[in-house]
């Protein structure tokens, strides 16, 4: 039973040990994060603007089609297509996922940089074992910080 728990341990991205270099919390842990972002970003921003560019389409539409003396079928259904793509923008919140997405991860881009360089907080007067405790707190706490703007955003009442 041990060697099943430590062979599982070993390939896990939870690793055993208590200490980590910076090389790789930098690849296993700043990296991922900032791809992960960037991928959640895109992927948010696409359906934001999906969802507000066929909203504006078909409610600019439902008028002219009135206008027009179209079948009142298809105006009909665009107003109906039309509330559901708002109501799925108010449901989802593709904005602010893609804001606070897309700011985290120019964030981790910046700690990342500025430790790298020794810049801004981690100056070369901070010793370097310091200079990177610091760097995991401050990426840690912007993570924990987008994390929990999600859940707020995700539990919150629809306003």
């Amino acid at each position: 039973m041990a060697d099943q728990e430590k062979s599982s341990l070993e390939t896990s991205h939870i690793k055993p040990t208590v200490s980590i270099t910076p090389d790789e919390y930098m690849k296993d842990r700043v990296v991922y994060k900032i791809n992960l972002y960037d991928k959640l970003s895109k992927r948010q921003k696409f359906w934001y603007q999906l969802t507000s560019v066929s909203g504006v389409v078909g409610a600019a539409s439902v008028p002219v089609l009135i206008n027009l003396g179209v079948n009142t079928a298809l105006p009909t259904f665009l107003s109906l297509a039309v509330t559901i793509l708002v109501s799925l923008e108010k449901l989802y919140h593709f904005r602010e996922h893609w804001r606070n997405y897309d700011g985290i991860a120019a964030f981790l881009r910046s700690e990342q940089l500025q430790f790298q360089t020794l810049a801004g907080v981690y100056t070369e007067t901070c010793k370097p074992d310091d200079a990177f405790r610091l760097f995991v707190k401050r990426v840690e706490g912007g993570v924990k910080d987008e994390r929990n703007d999600t859940i707020e955003m995700r539990t919150r009442e629809n306003q």
